[in-house]
């Protein structure tokens, strides 16, 4: 089965114009150092999400050679502005020796839409299952796994593949807090235990953003892959064809990723 995360997505922002909530006079704020097509493609798809609500959407474009210090200073001043009710600013950050977790504290906790500065990220690790807002990828496992029929995962194998800011860290805590057992590979883990783990998986999500990663071959037909990987973790035909329940890429968890940081701002304002 391949999943289809326009339809999902398609029915989350349905939900949310129906709470027929106005932000008129009021906008959502992206930030985007330097000019890096598959950030600015995302940035746009988010947009046309944002029409759809009626919400304004702008993208604010920063040169990278910009400095750490001067890099925060704008983010603060870009996104204090009153109009904004919701800021992103868009992963990753091509600014030579840049710490990235400074920039994102330079966005207001209330505006914190995406769930990574350091004070909204430390409430949903605290209490993964009660806070506020999740980190979109959480809520895209969360949204992905009920649309297959998963609506409890307590004592499920789940395998996260990669660990990183935006999606294994955040979506690990989520699932360990929800009961499942949870493995976590890395590029350096050893085949041996890539193959143990992806073999004795219910559910594998991926992040790591390699081709053809996943060796579709390991994984057990009747398996929920869900791939956030850019360019595709997994051959997603491949998998489809050996009975293995899988997102697509483009098409499976983009969509709903772009609809949760909606649902956020909602959740928010």
């Amino acid at each position: 089965m391949l999943i289809d995360g326009k339809a999902i997505a398609a029915e989350l922002i349905k939900e949310l114009r129906a709470t027929k909530k106005s932000f008129t006079g009021k906008k959502v704020l992206s930030i985007l150092v330097g000019n890096n097509p598959a950030s600015l493609n995302f940035l746009e798809r988010k947009g046309r999400v944002a029409e759809e609500l009626g919400v304004s959407f702008s993208i604010q474009k920063i040169a990278p050679e910009i400095s750490e210090t001067a890099l925060i200073a704008e983010v603060k001043k870009l996104t204090e502005d009153e109009r904004v009710i919701g800021a992103i600013v868009q992963l990753p950050i091509p600014v030579k020796n840049v710490d990235v977790q400074k920039v994102l504290d330079a966005v207001p906790y209330e505006k914190d839409i995406d769930c990574l500065g350091s004070k909204r990220s430390q409430e949903f690790f605290k209490n993964p299952l009660s806070a506020v807002i999740v980190p979109p990828a959480v809520g895209t496992v969360r949204r992905i796994l009920s649309y297959v029929g998963i609506a409890d995962v307590r004592g499920k194998r789940v395998t996260m593949y990669g660990f990183g800011r935006l999606v294994g860290k955040p979506v690990a805590a989520w699932v360990e807090a929800s009961g499942a057992n949870v493995t976590v590979l890395r590029r350096n883990s050893t085949q041996e235990e890539v193959t143990t783990a992806l073999g004795g998986s219910d559910i594998i999500v991926t992040g790591v953003g390699q081709k053809n990663l996943v060796n579709v071959e390991a994984i057990r037909p009747g398996s929920v892959v869900i791939d956030f990987g850019f360019p595709a973790d997994i051959d997603a035909n491949a998998a489809h064809t050996r009975g293995i329940i899988v997102t697509p890429t483009p098409g499976g968890t983009g969509p709903v990723l772009i609809a949760e940081l909606f649902k956020n701002l909602y959740t928010l304002n």
